[in-house]
């Protein structure tokens, strides 16, 4: 049977998002595929007992897999015989609260993704563009949104078109990776790119591009591979925008963030999410000589997976979830006090866009609670201001931080491994649920149909599911008993 255009790339798209060989196993019993990690979630196929399928990612109990056909999705753990050891996500998950464990970083391939990758040096193009191009799968770009235009054709004119080309693809809130490599001109080139043909792109304009790119855009990432021993990186930056992270440096540069971000080099964050700072001080400790320069927002997270270490708290795994806020969506918290007795109710006032999802979230060091909305409470949309009431003692003692979060489209925390406690969902403070809450809040949808590259034209409702985007406030509380 012919595949379609859209199971061929997603295919290809997950083959190249594990990193490292995908791990085999069989079906012990037949079963559906499902389109999220979820018993509830539609079915995309079926797969026979004794078919053998390929391990691409973990979600909790759920693996997603690729079986015969180019068929992808997920499948239940309990349904599973592994063939060969688990894949890195699974290990990172199993060990014990106060045990030290990493999880590569990768993204589900998303319609709203973008690259570009402009290698300006074709001495330097084919091993500078396979490493950006692996980059730019691990954050989520499907092939079809990776546009790599040949280095003969980048003189200033074509740097020129291939940026505006992306400004023109670019959905509001879509995401966006540039990766500029190879110094193509001659010196000097202290404020200009040089290009293809001894021409050069000036450094102000290029500047111009980013500014564009990052008001449209929920997050810009830029990096610059484009020292050699004439013309230093140029110094990157989109005019300060809180949206955007960029990252400059000598040759090889590339190679050393591509290592950090697929496992080949450890890549660790106490705050639970790999920033931008973290993604840097990893590539600068694999290349050695030479400086790696950040710029833009340093707490930025390039994909949304995470390192967990033994220093990983609840309380900074939700200030690292509250810096990857959406500027457009201005969220504030009010009516608290700053200390309460667990016998109180503690009323609080939300405001922020004017559509979307409400959800409460408290961190103490023991674990995590969904205080709003309840287990047994249904989907309501959040209409720009909204008050709630919570028990004080549903939040615990001691310390706590509260994380107003108003979504796009919904989050299924269930997912992330909470379960229903009385009138609140809770989850431990494992390494599983420290992973799987932010691939949760910052990873949304990942049904097929938020992974297709034809996502955008096909309406606002698609669009408003598909989205990742949030606005967040966050609040320091002390419960007493």
């Amino acid at each position: 049977m012919r595949l379609s255009k859209p199971a061929i790339f997603l295919s290809l798209c997950l083959a190249s998002m594990a990193g490292l060989a995908a791990d085999t196993a069989t079906l012990t019993a037949p079963e559906k595929l499902r389109a999220d990690p979820t018993p509830y979630a539609a079915v995309v196929g079926a797969v026979h007992r004794l078919a053998t399928v390929r391990i691409v990612d973990e979600r909790r109990d759920w693996y997603r897999v690729e079986a015969d056909g180019g068929r992808s999705g997920w499948l239940p753990r309990q349904s599973l015989q592994l063939d060969t050891p688990a894949p890195a996500a699974a290990r990172a998950s199993q060990p014990s609260p106060g045990s030290d464990a990493r999880l590569v970083p990768r993204s589900t391939p998303r319609a709203s993704n973008h690259a570009l990758l402009l290698s300006l040096d074709p001495a330097r193009a084919r091993a500078d563009g396979e490493a950006a191009a692996a980059i730019a799968r691990l954050m989520g770009v499907p092939d079809a949104n990776l546009q790599q235009p040949p280095a003969a054709q980048l003189d200033a004119d074509g740097l020129r078109r291939a940026l505006a080309a992306l400004d023109a693809r670019l959905g509001t809130d879509d995401r966006a990776f540039i990766h500029l490599s190879g110094a193509g001109g001659n010196p000097p080139c202290a404020d200009a790119i040089p290009t293809a043909g001894g021409g050069a792109l000036p450094l102000p304009e290029f500047t111009g591009f980013l500014k564009s790119l990052a008001r449209k855009a929920d997050k810009l990432v830029v990096v610059a591979d484009a020292g050699d021993g004439r013309c230093p990186a140029p110094s990157i930056s989109a005019g300060g925008a809180g949206n955007t992270l960029t990252l400059s440096g000598p040759r090889g540069s590339t190679q050393a963030l591509r290592d950090c971000l697929d496992g080949r080099t450890p890549l660790t964050a106490s705050g639970g999410i790999a920033t931008g700072e973290d993604w840097r001080h990893c590539a600068q400790a694999a290349l050695g000589a030479g400086r790696i320069t950040l710029g833009g927002n340093p707490s930025i997270a390039p994909a949304p997976g995470l390192a967990v270490t033994t220093q990983t708290s609840p309380r900074k795994l939700l200030q690292a979830i509250h810096a990857q806020r959406s500027e457009r969506r201005n969220v504030i918290v009010g009516g608290m006090r700053g200390s309460y007795r667990a016998s109180e109710t503690i009323r609080v006032s939300v405001s922020g866009p004017q559509s979307g999802q409400l959800y409460l979230l408290a961190a103490r060091d023991d674990g995590f609670a969904l205080l709003h909305p309840s287990p047994a409470a249904p989907a309501e949309r959040f209409t720009g201001s909204q008050s709630v009431s919570l028990a004080a003692r549903d939040m615990g003692s001691g310390n706590v931080r509260l994380l107003a979060l108003v979504t796009d489209s919904p989050r299924n925390f269930m997912r992330a491994g909470f379960s229903g406690s009385g009138n609140v969902a809770t989850a431990p403070a494992d390494a599983r649920s420290l992973r799987d809450l932010p691939l949760e809040i910052l990873g949304g949808d990942t049904s097929l149909t938020c992974q297709r590259a034809e996502t955008r034209n096909l309406g606002a409702a698609q669009a408003r599911q598909c989205s990742t985007a949030f606005g967040s406030a966050i609040a320091d509380l002390s419960i007493s008993p």
